[in-house]
C-alpha cells in the first residue's frame, strides 16, 4: 500500500493539464486533489508515524512531504510540535457571545434583542431591577462587549482581513438524547450558536469546516473561548480576546480587543509561541466490548469532564478504571471531576482548595493523636503566644498543589473525586501511611486493598460505569451526555484533538500569569 501510494501519486499531476487543456478545470482540480488525497490516504494509512504535510494555496492542493500543513503553520511529528513561522491570515471566524443583558432582555420581552425599542428597553430595565439586578453594571457590561467586537471587526478589515461572525445563543448547554446516542449518532439538536452577522451558524465550525479559516477569535471571555473550542475539531488555532478586563479574568485568553494589532503584528513577524492544549476525547461503548472506541463525540472538553447523577442530591455509585489495568474501583461520592492540564486551574482547583479552617482540624487531629509529641516547641510557642497563622499554612499548601498541577500541554489527566462517601474502615488506623520526611519525597501508602487514601489521581486513560440511577457526562459545563447501565465511557487525550493557540509575552494589553492562577 505504501508503494501504492507514491506510484498513484503522480496520476494526479499527470491528469491536471490534460484535463486543463480540454476546458475542464474544475475536473481538473477535482482529479488533482482526489487522487493526490487517497495517495496521502493510503501512505498514512500504510505508516502511521508519517502524516501527509498539506498547503492550501490560491485553491489548489499540493502534496509537498510528509507533515501536516494549516494556513497557520506546520505540525510536525508524532507528538505534533509546532514552530513559529511569519503567519500573514487572510480570513478569520470571530466567536461571540449573548450577553447577559441581551438575554435577559429577550426572555422578558420575548423579542430578538435587535428588534427592541428604547422604551422597552426601559420596561425590561425596570423589570431585572425588581428582580434584584445591578441594571448600571448589566448595561456597561454588555456595552463593553459590543464595543470590544466591534474593535475586533474593524482591525480585522482595516489589514484587509475577511471576517465572519459567530453569535452564541442564549441556551449555554446542549443535551443529547439517550434515543440520539442509542441509535449511534448524535442526531438532530439545536445548536447553541445562532447565525451571525457573517451568515455563517456554529454547525460550520462543528462539521469542521473551521479549516476553512486561518484561525478563529473568541470573543469575550474564559467561557466563550471553552464554547468556542467545542467547535473546533482540526489544528485551526483558537485565539482568545479578553473583551472586558475589568471584570473577567480570561485565563485562556491572549490578549485585549486594544492589543489585536499588536497580536497581529507579532503573527507577522513570527514573533509568537505556539500554546498547546490537551483536551478529552470522550467515547462510549457497551460494557465488555472488544471495540478499543466506541462511538466518539465530535466534542472535545478542554477543561473537565464531569461524571455524576443528574440529581446533585443524589450519590454516585461509579465503577472506574484507569490506564488499561484490570483493576476496577467503586466509588460512592458526589461525582468525579476529570481534568486537563487547562482545567486543573478551573473547577478541579477549587474543588481541592486547603481552607484555614482544614489546617486547624489536622493540627488538632496531631495533638490528639501524639499528645505534645505532634508538634516542636517551637510550634507550640508560637501556638500558645501570637497563635498560628492557618492562613499562611493554608497558602503555602495550596501552593504545593498548584506546583503540582498538570501543564496545559500535559497528555495526563487529574482525576478528582467529590465528597467520596467511604466505609468506616477506609478511614482506620493502618489504613493510609505517610512515609517520608522529606515533604517532597513523601508519599502515601495504601496498605488495605480496596481503601481509597487518596481523592487524587493522574491517569493517562480513564474507563467509566455507572450503577447509578441516571448518571451522565458533562463536557465544560456545556454538553450534556447520558451515561447509561451496560455502557461505559473512555475518557483520554489524543495529539490530533489538542487545541492550539498563541503565546505573545511582551503584550502590553496582557497581565500574565493569571493561566497559572
Amino acid at each position: 500500500a505504501f508503494m501504492l501510494g507514491f506510484a498513484a501519486a503522480p496520476l494526479g499531476f499527470a491528469a491536471a493539464p490534460l484535463l486543463a487543456r480540454r476546458g475542464c478545470k474544475a475536473v481538473a482540480w477535482i482529479s488533482h486533489a482526489w487522487i493526490s488525497h487517497r495517495a496521502v490516504a493510503w501512505i498514512s494509512h500504510a505508516h502511521h508515524s508519517m502524516s501527509p504535510r498539506v498547503v492550501r494555496a490560491q485553491g489548489s492542493v499540493r502534496m509537498l512531504s510528509v507533515k501536516v500543513q494549516t494556513a497557520a503553520g506546520g505540525v510536525q511529528g508524532k507528538n505534533l510540535t509546532r514552530v513559529a513561522k511569519p503567519i500573514i491570515p487572510k480570513k478569520v471566524v470571530v466567536i461571540t457571545k449573548t450577553t447577559r443583558y441581551e438575554d435577559e432582555s429577550m426572555r422578558i420581552s420575548r423579542k430578538p434583542f435587535g428588534q427592541l425599542s428604547e422604551a422597552e428597553k426601559t420596561v425590561v430595565d425596570s423589570v431585572l431591577s425588581r428582580q434584584g439586578f445591578n441594571v448600571a453594571a448589566c448595561r456597561e457590561s454588555h456595552e463593553m462587549q459590543t464595543n470590544a467586537v466591534l474593535t475586533v471587526r474593524q482591525t480585522l478589515k482595516r489589514r484587509g482581513i475577511e471576517v465572519e461572525v459567530v453569535t452564541s445563543g442564549e441556551r449555554f448547554t446542549s443535551m443529547y438524547s439517550d434515543e440520539e446516542l442509542r441509535e449511534g449518532g448524535v442526531g438532530e439538536r439545536k445548536s447553541t450558536f445562532a447565525e451571525g452577522d457573517g451568515g455563517i451558524s456554529m454547525a460550520l465550525l462543528e462539521s469542521g469546516k473551521a479549516q476553512h479559516y486561518d484561525f478563529c477569535i473568541s470573543a469575550g471571555g474564559d467561557g466563550t473561548f471553552l464554547r468556542a473550542s467545542l467547535g473546533i475539531t482540526g489544528k485551526v488555532p483558537l485565539v482568545g480576546i479578553n473583551t472586558d478586563p475589568s471584570r473577567s479574568r480570561g485565563k485562556l485568553c491572549t490578549t485585549t480587543a486594544d492589543g489585536l494589532d499588536t497580536l497581529l503584528d507579532k503573527l507577522e513577524k513570527g514573533e509568537f509561541e505556539w500554546q498547546k492544549r490537551h483536551r478529552i476525547q470522550l467515547s462510549l461503548r457497551s460494557i465488555g466490548s472488544d471495540a478499543k472506541r466506541g462511538r466518539v463525540l465530535r466534542q472535545c472538553a478542554l477543561n473537565e469532564v464531569f461524571v455524576g447523577e443528574r440529581d446533585p442530591c443524589r450519590a454516585s455509585v461509579l465503577k472506574v478504571s484507569s490506564d488499561g489495568g484490570k483493576k476496577w474501583d467503586r466509588y460512592k461520592c458526589s461525582g468525579l471531576i476529570v481534568s486537563t492540564g487547562t482545567g486543573a486551574s478551573a473547577w478541579q482547583k477549587e474543588a481541592s482548595t486547603v481552607t484555614p479552617q482544614d489546617c486547624v482540624d489536622v493540627l488538632k487531629g496531631l495533638v490528639d493523636l501524639y499528645g505534645d509529641k505532634a508538634v516542636s516547641k517551637d510550634i507550640l510557642s508560637i501556638i500558645s503566644g501570637d497563635g498560628l497563622d492557618a492562613g499562611a499554612l493554608a497558602e503555602v499548601c495550596n501552593q504545593r498543589l498548584k506546583d503540582e498541577r498538570l501543564a496545559p500541554e500535559d497528555e495526563r489527566l487529574a482525576l478528582l473525586v467529590r465528597e467520596p462517601i467511604l466505609p468506616s474502615g477506609d478511614i482506620a488506623a493502618g489504613n493510609a501511611i505517610w512515609k517520608g520526611f522529606d515533604a517532597d519525597d513523601a508519599f502515601l501508602e495504601q496498605t488495605e486493598p480496596g481503601h481509597h487514601p487518596s481523592r487524587r489521581h493522574i491517569v493517562k486513560k480513564l474507563i467509566v460505569s455507572s450503577v447509578g440511577s441516571d448518571a451522565q457526562l458533562v463536557l465544560d459545563g456545556r454538553v450534556w451526555v447520558p451515561l447509561e447501565r451496560g455502557m461505559e465511557a473512555v475518557l483520554e487525550t489524543s495529539e490530533e484533538h489538542a487545541l492550539w493557540s498563541f503565546k505573545i509575552k511582551d503584550d502590553p494589553h496582557v497581565e500574565w500569569g493569571l493561566d497559572d492562577a
